[in-house]
């Protein structure tokens, strides 16, 4: 290998060996010390000129951060011994021919073994005391000199000034927006792109000039905050892609047996998620059945397994789902679940896409349980995504102030898959939405469909430009924005939000049970109504009387109305059981300002014990009153499996007597407080 270096006229050549010269017999021109190893010489055999692979390999120009403003330059001069001139750093005379100096006026000159015990000394951090701005050289962030939140460190070796919590920051780290580790350098030395660097995570210019994390080998820079707050272990990673390719393998293994007509074989699996056989299949019946996993549609060319006995249905991607999985979106191991929330089975509130779910959920048992639930079409979703509505791949991010492009919602905090190469930006949300919808036996409002209609709405990701001033949903007859994603159906030309489309809860199963408990809720007046035993019973319990006599107070209570629920109030805690009013209904005594909630005026027994088994259903144009707020059953609503019955509610009226308010509660006394 031959190089031209600066110090020699002619080119040199790298030898392993000595070369005849013997070990130790030659002396570097750079540094003066023998030369042990490898070493490069002079092409020219009468040229008897010599540098170690240190010397010869030194950097042209450098940056050191008590010099950040110019590169340093390497010179090499034979006169520079007898100039007699002090190095910068270090304030000794510059004896050997190779320094750095500032090619602008500063008139700063650095030895070559000073700027190499800047690169390898361990830092000596001294607390320095002197109230004055400073920017951090280890993360880039200016730093209030009043504000004593933490100590200012500096280090009496290199002079660079850090926070104190960024003395222990990590020389390596790795982040799911990149495939190789990142090195954490107080300066980056590198000229060229990484001086106007755009941080990939944020997508705000990096000071270059101060602490980063980059890569060298694909230009790749972000900030130390964004790295720290992106920061994952290796094997995460690993698990994760891992992951993703297991299921990419199955879908192209299912595929080839579908070419090959294997799957017409029937075989029977035991899956933990239900107590019977499930046998495959591949060609579906009827086109309205969802999978008891992900609770979405199983479509005519989808292999699945089905319970012959009691018609439980699962896509055969998802009786292959791990049991247990480490993902980014949290510390702990996830474990598959059929059932995710122990208080009302088998509704559970996903994590990360913000949806109330129904099917398997990864869960946490390590953090109180709840704390963490991921549902299974968010765990499929791989970390690095190719999303049809964008052209280039997605990484995910786990902490960014971006918002998703699909909806724009701000609102809620969420993990979003953003573009290494321009500001697009999704959240699990939009990403897992489905990319057509079929409605069946659940029309539309407002639009007049043919009995025989069976074309799918697709998501669509940009709005046709058809010269209109407004765009709107034809579902929900609101405006909407043309550069949100939403659905539409090219036949009869309809669009809706993808909310109106999907309704609000799209991943609870119709016709699935749910069992609902008493006392969560106040009835209106029940005239009208016909009911069946069951649901008479269950009814009288939850028609609160207005007043009531009890042992445990002298005075009549009476039903109130409590505006306020707030937990830094005396008067929100329950006087019995002291516990807080979670609850807009109370009873309360007006004499003595005594308040109890609802549930503990009556025997507990009867509170806890009362439960009654509904059933989801749909529709867009409701026929049956909700018993709750008095409205028409649209939407997710439950009712009685008993045809007859006229046992109604509103989904969200489920628990009315923490979440709404009733008209008729304004009739009723405000309990003070």
């Amino acid at each position: 290998m031959e190089i031209q270096h600066i110090s020699h006229k002619h080119k040199l050549v790298f030898t392993s060996d000595d070369g005849g010269e013997g070990h130790g017999s030659v002396s570097c021109y750079g540094c003066r010390r023998p030369i042990v190893g490898g070493r490069y010489r002079c092409c020219t055999e009468s040229c008897n000129f010599f540098l170690d692979k240190t010397c010869a390999e030194l950097p042209g120009q450098i940056l050191v951060v008590f010099h950040r403003l110019h590169y340093l330059t390497l010179r090499s001069d034979e006169r520079i011994n007898r100039l007699h001139i002090k190095c910068s750093f270090c304030q000794e005379f510059i004896e050997h021919p190779f320094y750095y100096d500032c090619h602008s006026n500063c008139r700063f000159i650095i030895h070559i073994k000073c700027t190499l015990l800047l690169k390898s000394h361990e830092h000596n951090f001294i607390v320095l005391m002197r109230p004055e701005d400073f920017t951090c050289d280890a993360c880039g962030i200016a730093c209030d000199p009043y504000f004593m939140g933490s100590l200012r460190l500096l280090c009496t070796v290199c002079q660079i000034v850090i926070h104190e919590q960024c003395k222990s920051l990590q020389r390596m780290i790795s982040i799911l927006q990149h495939h190789h580790a990142l090195t954490h350098t107080y300066i980056i030395q590198e000229n060229g792109y990484f001086q106007r660097a755009e941080c990939t995570i944020c997508r705000k210019q990096v000071n270059t000039r101060y602490g980063s994390y980059y890569c060298r080998d694909c230009c790749f820079v972000v900030h130390v905050n964004c790295a720290f707050r992106n920061r994952i272990e290796k094997s995460v990673v690993q698990e994760a892609e891992g992951f993703s390719a297991i299921l990419d393998k199955e879908e192209e293994r299912d595929h080839d047996e579908l070419n090959d007509d294997k799957l017409l074989r029937l075989r029977e699996i035991e899956h933990f998620s239900h107590r019977h056989k499930l046998t495959l299949f591949n060609d579906i019946e009827q086109e309205d059945k969802y999978c008891e996993g992900c609770i979405t549609p199983i479509f005519s060319s989808t292999p699945y397994y089905r319970c012959v006995d009691c018609d439980f249905i699962l896509h055969k991607i998802c009786t292959q789902l791990p049991k247990q999985i480490k993902h980014p979106t949290h510390k702990h191991i996830l474990t598959l679940v059929a059932n995710a929330n122990i208080f009302c089975p088998g509704i559970f509130y996903c994590s990360t896409c913000h949806n109330l779910c129904q099917g398997f959920a990864y869960v946490c048992k390590t953090c109180p349980w709840g704390t963490f639930q991921f549902c299974a079409r968010c765990a499929s979703v791989p970390h690095k995504l190719k999303h049809p509505g964008h052209e280039h791949e997605l990484s995910l991010v786990l902490h960014t102030k971006e918002h998703c492009v699909a909806c724009d919602d701000g609102s809620k905090p969420s993990f979003l898959f953003q573009c290494d190469e321009c500001s697009f930006a999704l959240d699990y949300r939009c990403a897992t939405l489905p990319q057509k919808v079929f409605f069946y036996d659940k029309p539309l409002p407002q639009i007049v469909w043919p009995k025989d209609y069976d074309q799918p709405s697709i998501l669509t990701y940009k709005s046709i430009d058809k010269g209109y001033d407004e765009y709107y949903c034809d579902i929900c007859e609101t405006e909407r924005d043309p550069h949100h994603w939403f659905y539409y159906c090219e036949n009869y030309d309809c669009c809706g939000h993808p909310k109106c489309t999907l309704g609000k809860y799209p991943y609870i199963k119709r016709g699935s049970q749910f069992q609902l408990w008493s006392l969560l809720f106040f009835l209106r007046s029940l005239e009208g109504y016909s009911f069946c035993d069951d649901c008479s019973r269950f009814c009288s319990i939850n028609q609160l009387p207005l007043t009531v006599e009890s042992d445990f107070h002298t005075h009549t209570l009476t039903l109130a109305y409590k505006p306020s629920c707030d937990r830094d109030s005396n008067r929100n805690f329950c006087d019995l059981c002291k516990k807080f009013h979670a609850e807009h209904l109370l009873y309360y005594c007006g004499k003595c300002k005594f308040q109890v909630h609802p549930q503990c005026v009556f025997h507990r027994e009867v509170i806890y014990s009362q439960a009654k088994n509904l059933i989801f259903y749909e529709r867009s144009m409701g026929y049956l009153r909700c018993l709750v707020c008095g409205e028409d059953c649209k939407g997710l609503s439950l009712k009685c499996q008993m045809s007859e019955c006229n046992f109604s509610i509103h989904f969200d009226c489920r628990r009315g007597l923490r979440d709404i308010i009733p008209k008729d509660l304004q009739r009723l006394p405000q309990a003070l407080g």
